[in-house]
């Protein structure tokens, strides 16, 4: 779920299950000094950010680390790095700031295979029978259904899913291939869901704030409930990689909910929280994780959400442009 810009519109906590931003909105303009935009950005992650406790992060030892590297007449590319540095003791996907220097953000992806290559998808597995619709590619391999959903923030239509899913009606199952998407619109991946979804279905509990203290809580259940759905329960294979983040992670939470829907490849990005957005007086924006989101089963989605089936890509598949995980995939539909 990536966002930018500089107008941002508040919405109350009812509307936080939605892909959503906030601008925290402030009686008074404070005075754009080096420390009030330290303090500012501390202070809000204190009382807003929602992971605090899941990671174990002491905040007020790292206002004590950082605090002292604050002087009122520094530069404001080090104060950047600065703020930016503080934000990446998180190790949050989410939680990031931007100024006319750039963005400091935390890499999810660092240290882990790629595990997808996608000159043999296009190649071996599209080739000339490549379809496109709603940005997702399609075919058929083997009489089973292969999609590709590259991201979330291509407009993904009903009509066009049903198109895709039409045309695989008469195939032995169905693979979503979501490698390295990084995320969008949540609502994107509800409308594709809820056509492999034959009943009402807890998905995800939200956990949202309900004040300032790090444990300050309220929890909203999310159901998936198929309006008008097909109704398909074919085998199905969703397959994974570590760039699988934000609005991607929540639509492998969901569909793994499904008994046959089985993930195969790694554990996915995470970014199980909602970003919310602010500005520091400088004119800086600002993000940061201000939701957290569970599994029904308990599994903190933040963190990454498991394969059913780990399998890498080997180097002796690439060579010969085969993806081991369609492979797997197929035999697994097949069984």
């Amino acid at each position: 779920m990536k966002k930018s810009g500089f107008i941002y519109i508040f919405l109350s906590w009812l509307l936080i299950t939605s892909v959503s931003c906030e601008r925290i909105l402030m009686s008074e303009d404070p005075e754009n000094t080096p420390v009030n935009n330290f303090e500012i950005l501390w202070n809000t992650l204190d009382e807003k950010y929602a992971f605090f406790n899941t990671k174990a992060v002491d905040w007020d030892s790292i206002y004590q680390v950082y605090r002292p590297r604050i002087l009122e007449d520094m530069q404001d590319t080090l104060l950047f790095q600065t703020l930016g540095g503080m934000l990446l003791e998180l190790k949050d996907g989410h939680t990031e700031i931007t100024s006319p220097f750039g963005c400091i953000d935390f890499n999810y992806t660092e240290g882990f295979k790629t595990n997808f290559a996608a000159h043999i998808i296009t190649i071996t597995y599209l080739g000339p029978s490549e379809n496109k619709r709603d940005g997702i590619l399609y075919s058929i391999i083997d009489s089973v259904g292969y999609m590709y959903i590259g991201n979330f923030t291509n407009e993904i239509t009903d009509d066009g899913i049903r198109h895709i899913l039409n045309h695989f009606a008469d195939t032995r199952g169905i693979i979503i291939d979501v490698r390295n998407n990084a995320g969008g619109n949540d609502r994107y991946c509800g409308v594709i869901a809820n056509h492999f979804f034959d009943q009402k279905r807890m998905v995800e509990i939200n956990h949202f704030k309900t004040g300032p203290g790090h444990d300050d809580f309220g929890t909203i259940d999310h159901f998936i409930e198929p309006k008008n759905g097909l109704g398909i329960v074919k085998p199905t294979v969703i397959l994974t990689n570590r760039g699988c983040y934000s609005a991607c992670n929540t639509f492998v939470c969901w569909m793994s909910a499904l008994p046959h829907v089985s993930i195969v490849g790694d554990t996915t990005g995470g970014g199980g929280g909602t970003p919310h957005f602010s500005e520091l007086p400088n004119g800086w924006i600002y993000r940061y994780s201000a939701t957290k989101s569970y599994r029904p089963d308990g599994l903190n989605i933040d963190e990454g959400i498991p394969p059913d089936h780990y399998v890498t890509l080997t180097k002796q598949d690439s060579a010969n442009w085969k993806d081991t995980l369609i492979k797997y995939a197929l035999e697994l539909i097949n069984q």
